[in-house]
């Protein structure tokens, strides 16, 4: 018999549920950080969890539903379970990441008594019992010494937050997001530029594997906090397209001009003639940042949510994307272009080819 693996199978180290259980009764702390939870589970340990609780520490933090989204029966368990832990302790309790985070590590005890376990399996029912997984006791103490190392940098990270700085979406429900329709930018075909009239290109590479959380994927960055101070991811719709210094010094890069003498920020405004589903749009443009390496829609025209709406919208009527999804290079293949294309009509006026 196996006697440091647990992978849900009896042939090879049983389930780990059990062994979980057998620690909690025996243990005065226990630390978790997991991508995802489940209520029946937690449910079933709740008086465990705060029996351990009144003897050491209890800190469950859940890694990958901040962005994604939680049920109101999750989020209700939630909010339950954190409040009778902080009620023993503030420092007990759920906390959340803001980065995506997908380990699962579960410490029990600490300093030289602690038992360490690292695998695949989520704190949920599925994960911790029925579902085949592989979790591994950690033996090795300079291993031991590194993972506890880690999961407490990942609870001190400024991205980690406790439950009640942040408003956990709830699944299906509608965000509404403060910005301009589409329909607001559009123009007349007999207003949009004369493709003859281009006088040269810039092409702009979306580099969006390097940039799993900024750039197109701005919604991966963390939060910002709403009207009530709490934490909410950022729009879905929100990008922004990051330029290289070799794409800057093309000459038929948007212009733009140095905001202070002696630093490097630049900014600038052009127009965006856009075509698409035989309409036609007119959206205005800033250069902005160091060297002027970022791209947006202004925000006389809804601000970085527009230019989103464009580029993640004909992904999505793609089939290629769905919101909380990471876009990807694989995704760019299928679409069959990974770049965005500028093609200069004048000094303000440009036709923005995806």
């Amino acid at each position: 018999m196996y006697t440091n693996i647990f992978t849900n199978n009896k042939d090879f180290g049983g389930n780990f549920l059990n062994e979980f259980e057998s620690k909690l009764d025996v243990s005065t702390d226990v630390m978790i950080a997991t991508g995802y939870f489940g209520v029946s589970v937690m449910e079933d340990l709740r008086e465990k969890l705060i029996k351990l609780s009144k003897k050491g520490s209890c800190k469950i933090l859940i890694g990958m539903v901040f962005h994604s989204g939680v049920t109101l029966k999750q989020k209700n368990f939630l909010k339950s379970i954190d409040t009778d832990l902080r009620n023993i302790s503030s420092d007990n309790g759920i906390y959340i990441s803001m980065k995506p985070y997908h380990g699962k590590l579960y410490k029990f005890g600490k300093d030289e008594n602690k038992d360490i376990f690292i695998g695949s399996s989520n704190f949920s029912k599925e994960g911790l019992k029925s579902r085949y997984e592989c979790t591994v006791l950690i033996t090795d103490n300079n291993t031991k010494e590194g993972i506890s190392t880690y999961l407490d940098d990942l609870y001190a990270l400024n991205t980690t937050i406790t439950l009640s700085e942040t408003d956990l979406r709830v699944k299906g429900k509608v965000i509404p997001i403060r910005s301009s329709e589409l329909v607001d930018y559009e123009i007349p075909e007999s207003s949009f530029p004369d493709i003859n009239e281009v006088i040269g290109k810039c092409d702009i590479k979306l580099r969006v594997d390097n940039q799993p959380m900024s750039s197109f994927n701005l919604y991966f960055e963390p939060g910002r906090k709403n009207s009530k101070g709490l934490y909410v991811p950022r729009p879905w719709y929100e990008v922004e397209i990051t330029t290289t210094s070799t794409e800057q010094n093309n000459v038929y890069y948007p212009e733009s001009d140095i905001i202070e003498s002696g630093k490097t920020a630049r900014k600038g405004i052009f127009n965006a003639f856009i075509k698409q589903d035989s309409k036609f749009y007119k959206i205005k443009m800033v250069v902005h940042a160091a060297n002027g390496k970022n791209i947006s829609s202004h925000k006389d025209s809804g601000g970085r949510i527009t230019l989103g709406k464009i580029i993640k919208g004909r992904l999505e009527k793609a089939g290629l994307l769905k919101e909380g999804d990471i876009l990807t290079s694989e995704i760019l293949d299928s679409y069959g272009k990974d770049t965005i294309t500028l093609l200069k009509i004048n000094k303000t006026d440009y036709i923005l080819d995806f």
